[in-house]
C-alpha cells in the first residue's frame, strides 16, 4: 500500500511537472504552530516535510481552534494539525480521520514557591487546585470530563492568559504540552525560570496528528500521501532534525517516535 501511495504522488516530485499546492489548517500553539514564524512551529516544519518528500506544498491557514474544528468537520478545509481529541465521538466516527505524527504528554506548570510540589495520578487528585486550560483544547474536555467531581478549572484563550493567572496566583496549574509550557517559560519568564516547575504527572499523553475532514474532495487522496512522506522522513532523518532544532541536539524524548503507542487518560479516580 506504501509504495502504491508513493507512486501516486511521486509525479510531483520530477522536474517537470509542479508540485500541487495544499493547504491545512492550523491553531496557535507555540512552539508546535505558530502563525509568527516563518516556517510556522515544529508540528507545521513536520507536516510540510513530509508532504514535500512525497511531491505536494503545503500552507497553513491559522484559525482559533474551535473554528478551525469546525471547518474540517464541515469539508471546508482538509485537515486540522492537532488531535483527534479535539473533536467529537460522533465527528471522529462520521466525519473525520486522523493520521498521527508524534507522541506528546500534557502536563502541569506551577510556580514551586507557591507549592513544593504537585503529584496527581487521577482526576481526583486535582481537586482543591485551581485549574487554567487554554479554552477548547483536549485538556480541558479531559479535565471537565466528571462535572461531579466539581474541579475548578476555568478555560482561557490564550497562553499567555494562561500563565500570567500561575504566575499572579490566580490559578495555581496552568496545563500545556511539555515543550510548549517550558519554551513559553523560557522565552518570557527568562529571570525567573527557576520559580517554574512542571508535574511529573500527565492529564494525557496523545497521538499528534493531522485530522483529515472525510467530507474534503478528494481527502484520500492527501491521507495516503501524508501517511507516505510521514514513513519517509522517519527514516531519512529529517523528521528527526525537525525536532532538534526545537529541542536541541541529544534531548528529543523517545516517546515522541511513539506513533503507535495507545493513548493515555488520565483516570477519574
Amino acid at each position: 500500500m506504501v509504495a502504491i501511495a508513493l507512486g501516486s504522488v511521486a509525479l510531483g516530485t520530477s522536474g517537470s511537472a509542479r508540485a500541487e499546492q495544499i493547504t491545512l489548517s492550523a491553531f496557535d500553539y507555540p512552539p508546535y504552530m505558530d502563525e509568527s514564524q516563518a516556517e510556522k512551529g515544529l508540528f507545521c516544519e513536520l507536516v510540510a516535510a513530509a508532504y514535500q518528500s512525497v511531491g505536494y506544498k503545503v500552507s497553513f491557514r491559522f484559525y482559533p481552534l474551535k473554528r478551525s474544528t469546525q471547518y474540517v468537520i464541515a469539508g471546508t478545509e482538509l485537515g486540522q494539525l492537532g488531535t483527534e481529541w479535539n473533536f467529537s465521538e460522533e465527528a471522529r466516527k462520521n466525519s473525520v480521520k486522523s493520521v498521527p505524527l508524534f507522541y506528546y504528554r500534557v502536563q502541569g506548570f506551577y510556580l514551586n514557591d507557591h507549592f513544593r510540589s504537585i503529584a496527581f495520578k487521577t482526576l481526583k487528585d486535582l481537586k482543591g487546585y485551581r485549574l487554567s486550560v487554554i479554552r477548547g483544547s483536549s485538556d480541558a474536555a479531559v479535565l471537565m470530563s466528571h462535572p461531579d467531581l466539581n474541579l475548578d478549572v476555568e478555560e482561557v484563550t490564550t497562553m499567555e492568559q494562561m500563565f500570567k493567572k500561575v504566575y499572579f496566583k490566580r490559578s495555581d496549574l496552568g496545563f500545556a504540552v511539555e515543550l510548549s509550557g517550558q519554551t513559553y517559560i523560557a522565552k518570557h519568564y527568562p529571570a525567573e525560570r527557576q520559580r517554574w516547575s512542571m508535574t511529573g504527572d500527565a492529564v494525557q499523553g496523545i497521538l499528534a496528528s493531522v485530522v483529515f475532514s472525510k467530507r474534503y474532495p478528494d481527502s484520500e487522496k492527501y491521507i495516503s500521501a501524508f501517511r507516505a512522506g510521514v514513513q519517509r522522513i522517519r527514516k531519512d532523518g529529517s523528521y528527526l532534525r525537525i525536532f532538534e532544532k526545537y529541542y536541541g541536539a541529544g534531548k528529543v524524548p523517545d516517546s515522541v517516535w511513539e506513533i503507535d503507542r495507545k493513548p493515555y487518560l488520565i483516570p477519574k479516580e
